[in-house]
């Protein structure tokens, strides 16, 4: 018979009141840690790969229904060759009448290169997003440009210049995009460099030129319809 001492027994085989074994199911703290761990770094993944695929999408299809950035680029880089037009007078005689332009070389917000150059009739239309005369003009050239007031064979080409992104309708692309305007558009340097080299002074500003590159008119405000058809009738010839 061994005279090792007897080991002493659980609260449990002594049957006290109140004590509850550990269930042999319950994970251990770390176990349970582990898991929530687990679940925010999967969540984390999670939305870094939507986020990913929402980015790539603006950027192969910027002009898509719904996308945000359809003219996301406030400036770009501009190149100019070539004499600048002299600003428009207020009154008197412009003496940008019968000179060429000079050729203007950019892209547009999604970095779709656009050049402004002899070779075809053209409406040059210089405006600034937060301008109430541009916001007033905008959407009657677009109107005037579906109702065949400005035909086909006249390019229209928009100068987005002057961007300040604590003016109104910022960013320029969403207001356009808004007042459905569809013909191309040249975002500017933060410098104004193309809308100065093309004689622009103040907002909006027309500049008819034809097909050889000779300024043939140009007005400053908001034109009217009789002044636009002017314009384009003298840019065809």
């Amino acid at each position: 018979m061994s005279n090792r001492p007897k080991a002493p027994r659980t609260p449990k085989q002594y049957g006290v009141p109140g004590y509850t074994e550990p269930s042999p199911t319950t994970p251990p703290k770390k176990v349970l840690l582990g898991v929530v761990l687990g679940i925010l770094v999967l969540a984390g993944i999670i939305a870094a790969v939507v986020s990913a695929t929402a980015d790539e999408k603006a950027a192969t299809d910027p002009q898509g229904k719904g996308s945000t950035a359809l003219l996301g680029a406030v400036s770009q880089s501009v190149s100019v060759s070539g004499a600048a037009l002299p600003p428009m007078p207020q009154g008197g005689q412009d003496k940008a009448i019968g000179t060429k332009i000079p050729s203007v070389n950019g892209f547009a917000a999604n970095n779709t290169p656009i050049s402004i150059a002899a070779g075809k009739p053209m409406l040059i239309v210089g405006f600034a997003h937060w301008c109430p005369h541009c916001q007033a003009e905008v959407p009657l050239l677009v109107k005037w440009r579906e109702s065949g007031v400005i035909p086909a064979e006249v390019a229209v080409i928009g100068i987005s210049t002057a961007v300040d992104e604590a003016k109104g309708n910022f960013p320029p692309g969403s207001w356009l995009t808004a007042q459905q305007w569809s013909d191309p558009v040249l975002v500017d340097s933060e410098d104004s460099e193309a809308f100065a080299a093309l004689g622009g002074s103040s907002f909006p500003y027309l500049l008819a030129v034809n097909a050889e590159g000779t300024v043939v008119g140009r007005f400053s405000g908001e034109a009217p319809e009789s002044v636009v058809a002017d314009l384009v009738a003298k840019a065809i010839g």
